[in-house]
C-alpha cells in the first residue's frame, strides 16, 4: 500500500474521506441504489494498523493499535 500524507488531524483526514464516499452515494437528495441515508457522521477515535511503521503520521490525535491479529492474520482493535 503506498504512503499517503495526512494533511491535520490523521482521524479527521479519515472522516473527511469517509464523508466524500457517503456524498457520492447520494444524488439528487435521494439514496444511490435504495442506499437509505444523506448523512452518515462519523469520529475516527483511533486506527488498526499490522504495524506502526504504516501510518506515517507523528501526532496522537487518534490511537494506534499496531500489531494486534486475528486467527486469520488481519488486524483487529484491542
Amino acid at each position: 500500500m503506498p504512503s499517503r500524507s495526512w494533511a491535520g488531524s490523521p482521524g479527521r483526514a479519515g472522516a473527511e474521506a469517509f464523508g466524500t464516499r457517503m456524498s457520492a452515494m447520494v444524488v439528487n437528495g435521494k439514496g444511490h441504489n435504495a442506499w437509505p441515508y444523506t448523512n452518515v457522521p462519523v469520529d475516527i477515535v483511533g486506527w488498526a494498523v499490522k504495524s506502526r511503521s504504516g501510518p506515517q503520521w507523528t501526532d496522537d490525535s487518534v490511537g494506534i493499535c499496531a500489531g494486534v491479529l486475528d486467527g486469520g492474520g488481519h488486524v483487529e482493535a484491542a
